[in-house]
């Protein structure tokens, strides 16, 4: 073989390799879409117990009593929680959840110190419409 012909041959293994690497990148995207799909939302609805924090927007943590169970779940608060534009759930509002017992639908991601609310919105107690 020519010095040419190994550089070709060099130039299609790399090609090939860049090409094997990409599809199985993609492949594994996809894979991982379709897993996260298939999950079921996470998701809690009770009223307010408790509203950690200083502030009057962002709550460190919250503790709500669910529905039909009386488990109590304790969230961190994401600060994408509290980011709605068309109705804020922000500290102040969670406390006037907590001070009339309206309820609350939290949805959530176990993180690796328990659950974390990424969105926080009114909710609707059973047997109402």
């Amino acid at each position: 073989m020519t010095g040419q012909q190994h550089a070709s041959r060099n130039r299609r293994l790399i090609v090939l390799a860049i090409a094997t690497v990409l599809v199985l990148l993609l492949v594994g995207g996809a894979v991982a879409m379709l897993a996260m799909r298939q999950q079921p939302e996470l998701k809690v609805t009770g009223v307010v117990l408790e509203v950690e924090g200083n502030s009057l927007v962002l709550p460190q943590s919250i503790l709500v009593g669910e529905y039909g169970g009386g488990k109590l779940w304790r969230f961190k608060v994401d600060p994408a929680a509290v980011a709605d534009p068309a109705h804020p759930m922000n500290a102040a509002h969670l406390r006037q959840h907590l001070a009339f017992a309206d309820p609350i639908t939290v949805y959530y991601r176990n993180g690796s110190d328990g659950p974390i609310a990424y969105r926080i919105v009114d909710g609707t107690a059973p047997g109402t419409s």
